[in-house]
């Protein structure tokens, strides 16, 4: 039965018809798909590195951004409402530099009690003595008189620390410590111990710490509640969540929310409720925390008891100016009832952190959106489904993908690959949106995304596969790196015969046989020789975008203009027989240094254009992919007289014509053996730098008149002409020989009647 190799390009190969080797690569990457979806699905377990919680979050970051809390006023809910008292940089301003003398802060306590404030929670740790207190300006005095007299005065007036503390007896206050750094390490003072209802112990959930910065034992007495104002930063530093315990040393302590929480409400009393509390579901196990009962307020918890924050834009309802509050000048409305942070937005008091809806927020907002937050109950949450469910999702379309994507086009589990995604980020903005669920749709895309591209590649392996079995059916006729373009683009291949235009060129190594009586007893080194020459010849033909059809002893054929287009096939196979040349004395410089005396190597190359037909030529059982048609004759012809023109390299004239950018010059007008029609023979010398030569210019028209005067006839005139060329051409003697041998021929036995100027060899 025929073989039609054009089907062989098109029919996809069976795992059968591949080698051993390819059809293990076949089989066994299918594997890798199912391991990847299973990996993927395993990586969102172990989550190393915190890779996938870091992406997690900024998905969810996102979800804030486009659609981030409205504001709402816990007032109009019946509950306290939320302010802050902003220590400014128009505060600092009016009242000077910071820290303000602690009398300053009672009067601006006692402005906010008579304000109406039900608590007052300062965002500021107080750990050390006020220096402008009286006795304290004194310490840097000279001792003796006056200096004495007035130290034991001031020493009897109240320092400012107590002035402030008794401000804070007369208005319920926070006061608040920073667990970690590099503080001191003293105990903060417990107002309330929180009670534990479940079977989980909340130490080993919370943030833990070794050291503290505490303010001042006096003002912690004072104050009603006192607190952490810890906020724990993500990897990213941004600020996602916001403790509401910690622990220090083993002792569990609230933060300053919870303390104002239940300074606000009554009974005064903290329970922490832990998994397998009554009314939770724990299976066993103790999976952290649920929930914070400050006083009568519930604030449900992450496991870790910590708020996660759905932010508001900023609200300037918010915010009250600390001058305007010292000033007397604030509505008494606003501050009535109210849950009353003081802390500072000054950008030089560095008290500014990055939220997913802001790189620089000032801390206390942080506090204060965290406190709307618990009051009405509108914090973020991951639910306890949502981890398995993203698990189930991840594994079931993780190994429908992996499945599908041995089986299908790329095409379609790509869109499989799309839907999976599109679901799990649907239904995520579902859950943020209706519910304010965090739901994570970066895990099991992660695990489809995996599946499909291991798929893609085990199936692009499979495809490469059978690619190389095709590269090695083409190679027998086809040059690598047309392959290689062939393959990237398969519709320039036009198997079959066609006919097009094509520049044809044979070079052919002069003096073979005396060059192989040379090596006659060291064989061999012929083989290595020609190889030698034949290798530089190669890479010129390729260099030039040619394809080399055959090798023919020591004669190499090639061509331009198939199976790739070529618009410039005849400047592209003029310029390769000059590079060939160009390559020729490099090798022979080569050969000479290796072996002084080793014959000089010369070549003799033919061109010509023309109409031929190129495809496969051969039989079902070998074929070559090669050139036949007269065009392809008169190039080996006119390369086989290079030789008598004494040139290197000769041109038929559809070559030459078209070469106008080259230095050539009419050499002959002669009939090949085997044709009746003459045809003009070209001699190339060089390119462009030598077109332009003015010398060049005069030669051809000499070289025009030599055969104008052989076609009229006028042998006197000829004959002439051709000494003189002779005599100063630098084409050298041996082609004006071969004229005027010629010329004497034809004036002893005149053509006939009707004679076109041209020569016709009975030789090849």
């Amino acid at each position: 039965m025929r073989v039609n190799p054009a089907a062989r390009l098109t029919k996809p190969l069976r795992s059968s018809e591949l080698s051993p080797v390819f059809r293990r690569l076949a089989r066994l990457p299918r594997w890798l798909t199912y391991v990847a979806a299973v990996g993927a699905v395993a990586l969102m377990a172990l989550d190393p590195g915190q890779v996938l919680s870091a992406l997690r979050e900024r998905v969810f970051d996102v979800y804030q951004r486009i659609d981030p809390r409205p504001y709402v006023d816990p007032a109009t809910k019946g509950l306290p409402t939320v302010r802050f008292v902003d220590i400014d940089d128009a505060s600092l301003a009016v009242h000077g530099q910071w820290p303000w003398p602690r009398t300053l802060l009672a009067e601006l306590l006692g402005a906010l009690a008579k304000g109406g404030a039900r608590v007052v929670i300062f965002d500021i740790v107080f750990a050390e003595t006020d220096r402008t207190s009286p006795f304290e300006v004194t310490r840097g005095w000279p001792k003796g008189p006056p200096y004495d007299s007035l130290r034991l005065v001031l020493s009897s007036l109240p320092t400012n620390d107590s002035v402030f503390a008794a401000a804070m007896t007369n208005q319920p206050t926070v006061t608040g410590f920073i667990l970690g750094g590099d503080g001191r390490g003293e105990q903060p003072t417990l107002k309330t111990n929180p009670a534990v209802v479940g079977d989980a112990e909340p130490n080993r959930f919370v943030p833990a710490y070794a050291n503290s910065a505490v303010s001042l034992k006096e003002l912690e007495d004072a104050a009603a509640g006192n607190g952490s104002l810890n906020v724990v930063p993500d990897s990213d530093g941004i600020i996602r969540r916001v403790p509401l315990l910690v622990s220090l040393n083993g002792n569990l302590y609230p933060s300053a929310l919870v303390e104002a929480l239940r300074v606000a409400a009554t009974p005064q009393n903290i329970v922490v409720k832990t998994s397998g509390a009554a009314g939770q579901q724990s299976f066993g196990e103790a999976t952290g925390i649920v929930a914070v009962k400050a006083g009568k307020f519930i604030v449900p918890t992450t496991s870790t008891g910590a708020l996660y924050l759905h932010y508001t834009p900023a609200e300037p309802s918010r915010r009250i100016s600390a001058k305007d509050v010292l000033a007397g000048t604030v509505d008494p409305a606003r501050l009535k009832n109210a849950i009353v942070w003081v802390g500072t937005s000054a950008a030089g008091l560095r008290d500014l952190r990055a939220t997913p809806l802001d790189p620089a927020a000032a801390g206390v907002e942080i506090q204060v959106q965290a406190t709307e937050s618990a009051l009405l109950g509108v914090a973020l949450s991951r639910p306890d489904f949502a981890r398995g469910a993203e698990f189930v999702y991840a594994v079931v379309f993780g190994l429908l993908v992996a499945f599908f994507s041995l089986r299908s086009s790329a095409y379609w589990i790509g869109l499989l690959a799309i839907g999976v995604v599109a679901v799990a980020f649907g239904f995520s903005w579902w859950a943020f949106e209706a519910h304010r669920w965090l739901v994570d749709p970066a895990g099991p895309s992660l695990v489809a995304f995996a599946a499909f591209l291991t798929g893609t590649l085990v199936r692009f392996a499979e495809t490469e596969g059978e690619r190389a079995y095709v590269r090695r059916a083409f190679a027998q006729y086809l040059q690598d790196d047309i392959i290689e373009r062939l393959a990237s683009d398969p519709d320039r291949l036009k198997l079959g015969g066609e006919t097009r235009t094509m520049t044809i060129l044979f070079c052919d190594i002069r003096g073979f046989t005396t060059i192989s009586e040379h090596y006659k007893a060291d064989p061999a080194g012929l083989t290595l020789l020609i190889n030698r020459v034949l290798t530089p010849l190669t890479r010129a033909v390729i260099d030039r975008d040619g394809t080399v059809d055959k090798y023919i002893g020591d004669c190499v054929m090639a061509f331009w203009n198939a199976p790739i287009d070529d618009p410039n096939h005849i400047e592209h196979a003029c310029l390769c027989a000059l590079d060939i040349l160009a390559a020729l004395d490099t090798v022979n410089a080569e050969l000479q240094e290796k072996t002084p005396g080793a014959p000089i190597i010369r070549v003799g190359i033919g061109i010509n254009t023309g109409q031929v037909v190129v495809g496969n030529m051969g039989s079902d059982l070998r074929f070559d992919y090669s050139v036949l048609g007269d065009a392809v004759n008169l190039a080996a012809r006119i390369q086989g007289y290079s030789g008598n023109y004494g040139v290197d390299i000769v041109l038929g004239e559809d070559t030459a014509r078209t070469a106008v950018g080259f230095a050539r010059i009419k050499v002959d007008r002669i009939a090949v053996k085997g044709k009746t029609e003459a045809a003009n023979i070209y001699a190339l010398l060089g390119g462009p730098h030598i077109a332009t030569a003015p010398a060049l210019a005069a030669l051809q028209m000499t070289h025009d008149d030599l055969f104008t005067a052989i076609a009229v006839q006028d042998w006197d005139r000829a004959e002439a002409i051709a000494r003189r060329l002779s005599d100063a051409s630098p084409l050298g003697q041996r082609l004006y020989r071969l004229h005027l041998d010629r010329i004497a021929q034809l004036r002893a036995n005149p053509p006939g009647l009707g004679w076109d100027g041209g020569w016709h060899a009975d030789t090849k």
